[in-house]
């Protein structure tokens, strides 16, 4: 609470913990008196900040807001809801149930390369987030090798008990890390090229992005940098942000173009 709105009172206590005031005001104290950069302000009543405070240890702000969602009202945050890709609750839990049972997973997946669904005996270890598309990780016993699946694309999952599991630890491209140079696109003004890293955490020269080989995929799609990379050149049009500095390297850990 103190590192991200700068001041702290004894209320934001007693709500978070239940506490009485005087055990809040008695905490407060202990914490001012071992923490440098912490001062009361009498006029505000409340403990403030000032520039000897360390916000190194702050978190991010989806964890600030996750553990005080009452501070979403307060600030004023709006959330924009897209459409998300949905799953059956049902083919989740029974994801879920062979990762966590190690027990093979017979899927019907409807490709998006396919008219029909296929049927697949999968052994799923990870479950990836990618914006609005949730994807498992998982050895496919059709196709011999780990694959990412859509969720959203299975059409029904139950377990079965006459295969074998196959571990997860020997999905080497998931385990195995790749750096992508990432440079503002030529393009850009100096003061556009540092506002458009600063967005994504690197500096306004560019900067390297340490990746798995598995989903190294998606994070160049989400940049705009995909088809560049494949072919070859890592430089997308003028109105891009960024460009790839290594597409050379990239290309062999990426689907061929089609």
């Amino acid at each position: 609470m103190l590192a991200w709105t700068g001041a702290v009172r004894s209320a934001d206590l007693r709500e978070e913990f239940a506490i009485s005031p005087q055990q809040a005001s008695i905490d407060l104290r202990g914490f001012a008196q071992e923490t440098p950069g912490v001062t009361y302000d009498e006029g505000r009543k409340c403990w403030v900040r000032n520039q000897a405070f360390d916000l190194s240890a702050a978190g991010d702000l989806e964890e600030f807001l996750g553990r005080h969602p009452s501070m979403r009202h307060r600030l004023g945050f709006e959330e924009l809801i897209l459409p998300w890709q949905s799953a059956s609750a049902s083919i989740v839990q029974t994801l879920m149930a062979s990762r966590l049972g190690r027990i093979p997973a017979l899927i019907e997946y409807q490709s998006i390369t396919s008219d029909m669904p296929t049927k697949r005996v999968v052994c799923p270890h990870t479950f990836v987030v990618d914006h609005l598309i949730m994807r498992f990780r998982a050895y496919c016993r059709k196709a011999a090798a780990f694959r990412d699946f859509r969720v959203s694309r299975v059409r029904s999952a139950s377990l079965i008990n006459d295969q074998g599991w196959v571990d997860g630890a020997a999905d080497r491209e998931w385990f195995e890390f790749v750096e992508v140079r990432i440079a503002p696109h030529p393009d850009l003004t100096p003061s556009q090229a540092m506002i458009t890293m600063d967005e994504i955490g690197l500096p306004a020269f560019g900067g390297t992005v340490r990746i798995r080989k598995a989903i190294l995929l998606y994070l160049l799609d989400g940049l705009g940098l995909l088809e560049a990379v494949q072919a070859g050149h890592g430089r997308p049009d003028k109105f891009a942000r960024y460009v790839c500095e290594n597409p050379g390297e990239l290309m062999l850990f990426l689907p061929k173009r089609a």
